[in-house]
């Protein structure tokens, strides 16, 4: 039987906290306010109200700490699941009900309520739009899940299951790095639909900053590439293959990653990889070289590449570079993606080799 309590998070809410938590306590038998350094009247409204559990901090210190403190509360009171929604009205109370009935379906998920149903209210800001694709973009890299809004804070997680999952992040970037750890632990990531809703920009208090937060979700991901990238090395390092043959695997899915065959790269790594008895998983880790993040800056090298080896072809490098002769351009960037293939290939084996060989004469000692 699920025990199901409510975190709410808070961070100078002092209009909204109340009817928020008022509303929640309909819903579930406890609600637990983290009130996360709040500096307006915030922190004495839901130290007034009776039935719920309140954690001060003392100073702000992110959602994400603010979070965990909440699902250490609800392990201690025993619960098996907790409902999180923010306290500045965005989200609405009365869809617990909902969130409480797809629990009963997938207890063992974390589940997200996605805003994909009605809209209500005002429309999204388009920035907040173009986060939230950029956000599940890198999700479904990371794991495999194809969600609809993994920035949305309205969830249901499966407090026990997430215990032992070191996070380290500790302001909204944790709710990304909640679902990539939790997912490479063998949790399942759910949605259901909710509303869209979204309050007038008066009447909007919301913490989140497009830009700096975006970056630190962007940070987030890219830390956490390298360290899987180390993982993945250090794990065939552990092997029998020589530093030679393991920067040698690497660099050609690095090739294989740039060479103009997109579609292609990664079976074409896994074709030569086995052919010529090279790592696998390596070669497949170089192709990544073509994801999202890289490409513009791989698509960008190649065209200028080939403008030099094609100086007559006046290409132009501007925003409406689609409107000009895309044979021409065409032409220019399959000649300097393979230059790029050859000069990327050589250039990671002279940097990997060395530290692959510094790495397993470590692990000899």
């Amino acid at each position: 039987m699920n025990k199901i309590c409510v975190i709410i998070p808070v961070y100078n809410n002092e209009k909204t906290i109340k009817d928020v938590v008022l509303q929640s306590k309909k819903y579930v038998s406890q609600v637990i306010v983290v009130n996360d350094g709040s500096t307006d009247k915030t922190s004495e409204i839901v130290n007034s109200i009776d039935g719920i559990v309140v954690e001060n901090f003392a100073q702000n210190s992110g959602k994400g700490i603010a979070l965990q403190k909440g699902f250490e509360i609800a392990r201690y009171l025993g619960f098996t699941h907790a409902i999180t929604l923010d306290g500045d009205g965005q989200h609405f109370p009365e869809w617990i009900k909902m969130a409480k009935e797809e629990c009963e379906k997938n207890p063992d998920a974390i589940l997200i309520g996605a805003r994909i149903g009605e809209t209500t209210g005002y429309e999204p800001p388009k920035k907040n739009v173009r986060a939230r694709k950029f956000g599940n973009m890198w999700i479904r890299i990371y794991t495999g899940f194809k969600l609809s809004d993994t920035q949305s804070g309205f969830r249901v997680y499966p407090v026990e299951k997430i215990r032992n999952i070191k996070f380290k992040t500790t302001r909204f970037e944790f709710e990304q790095e909640v679902l990539v750890k939790s997912a490479w632990a063998g949790i399942k990531l759910g949605e259901f639909a909710i509303p869209q809703f979204y309050q007038s920009a008066e009447e909007r208090v919301s913490h989140y900053r497009v830009f700096r937060d975006s970056v630190r979700i962007s940070w987030f991901f890219t830390k956490t590439a390298f360290a899987k990238i180390n993982d993945i090395f250090v794990s065939e390092l552990k092997s029998n293959i020589t530093p030679k043959k393991a920067a040698f695997s690497f660099s050609m899915g690095i090739f294989m990653g740039i060479f103009p065959i997109y579609g292609f790269q990664a079976p074409l790594a896994i074709l030569v990889a086995s052919v010529t008895k090279l790592n696998r998983p390596l070669a497949i880790l170089g192709t990544m070289i073509s994801a999202p993040p890289l490409l513009p800056f791989i698509i960008f090298a190649a065209l200028a590449i080939g403008s030099t080896i094609y100086p007559d072809e006046n290409i132009v490098f501007s925003l409406d570079l689609l409107s000009q002769d895309l044979l021409k351009i065409g032409k220019v960037f399959i000649i300097g993606s393979i230059v790029l293939a050859f000069l990327a290939g050589i250039l990671s084996f002279l940097i990997s080799y060395p530290i692959c060989k510094i790495a397993k004469n470590k692990r000899k000692n």
